[in-house]
């Protein structure tokens, strides 16, 4: 679950990067990794739900 604790990893390779372009890319990383959770969660609570119906089903 995303919070102020959380590792943020950028995969950067080649060339060089200042300071202010790897804190544009750690910023641009970080917010689309609290965008995708909502989505990530909705889809795991879904799975776990169908898959806790099958087997109250057996």
């Amino acid at each position: 679950m995303p919070n102020q604790n959380q590792i943020v990893c950028c995969d950067l390779r080649g060339g060089y990067l200042t300071g202010p372009q790897v804190d544009e890319f750690v910023e641009f990383t970080t917010d689309k990794a609290m965008k995708l959770y909502p989505v990530l969660r909705k889809a795991l609570t879904a799975t776990l739900e169908a898959g806790e119906a099958e087997a109250s089903s057996c």
